[in-house]
């Protein structure tokens, strides 16, 4: 690095986008792929958006769609460079 020179850095961030698309009005909660030794989920993120877009590290997700009384899940699996994207009724 010199002083007065611009030095691009090269990040690789190991994320690809996951796109999210809910009922106008329904709450979506983006779980952990893996339960913890308890059984629980760690919450990443939550919402209450009819589309969600989120950068998120390669990996497994669970992503549940409340409207109402109605619960819905689906997995889904991040690759990084990719976007992976998931309509919930």
């Amino acid at each position: 690095v010199k002083g007065g020179e611009r030095t691009e850095v090269k990040v690789v961030l190991n994320a690809g986008v996951m796109a999210i698309t809910a009922p106008e009005g329904s709450q979506t909660v983006v779980l952990a792929g893996k339960a913890d030794i308890s059984g629980n989920r760690e919450r990443l993120f939550t919402g209450y958006s009819a589309e969600t877009t989120l950068t998120a590290p390669a990996g497994d997700y669970l992503v549940q769609v409340t409207m109402g009384e109605t619960t819905t899940e689906s997995a889904l699996t991040v690759k990084a460079g990719e976007r992976t994207e998931v309509s919930l009724p």
